[in-house]
């Protein structure tokens, strides 16, 4: 809906979709696909290989055990691989990432430098 809601998968695949508010989603025990919608959203993954997307507002979005695809969105988010081998990719805000234990990858979408 358009407001706050708090969305929680079941066991199996499953694509969960927030929309506007903010919302937390929480990732069932398969292989999720899990996205925020517009406002500052809180999303965690759980046992499953989760592909977990954030979007416009101010995120934070926690892998679980699996090997999650962890992405920030145009917001400045918080990304937390926590267990597993994460892959984590930073979005186009002021984005921060810890991986966690595992061997992790993370990358920057955009970068800047100072000369």
């Amino acid at each position: 809906t358009a407001g706050d809601d708090i969305i929680v998968a079941l066991g199996g695949d499953d694509t969960v979709r927030g929309l506007g508010g903010d919302d937390t989603i929480c990732a069932g025990g398969g292989a999720d696909v899990v996205s925020g919608g517009p406002g500052d959203d809180r999303i965690y993954g759980n046992a499953g290989a989760d592909d977990l997307r954030g979007n416009a507002g101010r995120d934070v979005i926690r892998g679980g055990r699996g090997k999650d695809l962890i992405r920030g969105g145009r917001g400045h988010d918080e990304l937390h691989g926590n267990r597993g081998n994460d892959t984590i990719y930073g979005g186009w805000g002021a984005d921060v990432a810890w991986g966690g234990p595992g061997t992790d990858r993370c990358r920057a979408l955009v970068t800047y430098g100072c000369e």
